[in-house]
């Protein structure tokens, strides 16, 4: 089983995790995306650099995790800016896993995405390519704890409040991404939720889509539905 993080953490908030996929008889692995945990290089966090590329390194990582484990089936486990890549992944090298997870995800982008990928274009001329903009961290994120009790600015990622406090006191959490990582997922978006591109994908592949009914990142779960929808995805 191969797990790949969401963004602003790092895979070891996936111990937990790991361990019980470990004890149910799997052999896991994953690893940091770049500008994430110990990807990052010195004063960079959150600065992926090309979307592509970060999304190659899935593949780099699984192909010499196989050499460990020869023939053995893999799967994926991705969770939200994961789920984008693995959806991604699924479109161009559907073959790569037997079977995959999309956790936390979502489908078709809402038509204010595209005026927040030309907000994201301006920042990264505005600041900096690798520097974080507070403008999109306020318009991505900034409603996302409404409706919640209010606790922490976080309570929005999970009903336990354990894992919401680990996450508060990571320092390696809650950063902010860079302009240009936003301009590569933001346009990422389209390309991945189109259904004449999702059609081509093999009949029977086994996805299971997965999600919070409160998560703000699926629409309160409502996203979820929709690569289901509008393709051959299973859920």
């Amino acid at each position: 089983l191969q797990l790949v993080h969401g963004m602003a953490e790092h895979i070891r908030r996936y111990d937990y995790v790991a361990q019980a996929f470990c004890r149910a008889g799997f052999s896991v692995f994953g690893h940091d995306t770049r500008g994430h945990g110990q990807s990052a290089k010195p004063g960079e966090l959150g600065h992926m650099g090309p979307w592509d590329v970060a999304v190659d390194d899935i593949r780099r990582v699984g192909d010499h995790e196989r050499k460990k484990h020869g023939e053995l089936p893999m799967a994926v486990l991705a969770h939200s800016m994961g789920s984008f890549m693995a959806q991604q992944l699924i479109l161009d090298a559907p073959e790569y896993a037997d079977a995959w997870i999309l956790s936390g995800s979502n489908g078709k982008p809402p038509a204010i995405a595209a005026a927040g990928r030309l907000v994201a274009r301006f920042e990264r001329w505005r600041l900096k390519p690798s520097r974080p903009s507070q403008l999109l961290q306020n318009l991505s994120f900034g409603k996302f704890n409404d409706g919640f009790e209010g606790r922490t600015e976080y309570d929005w990622l999970s009903r336990d409040e354990a894992q919401v406090d680990a996450y508060v006191a990571d320092p390696l959490c809650g950063f902010g991404i860079s302009t240009a990582s936003w301009v590569g997922l933001l346009d990422a978006l389209g390309p991945i939720s189109d259904p004449i591109r999702q059609r081509r994908i093999p009949p029977g592949l086994p996805v299971f889509i997965v999600g919070g009914g409160e998560d703000p990142v699926s629409d309160k779960g409502r996203g979820l539905r929709q690569p289901q929808e509008r393709n051959t995805l299973d859920s």
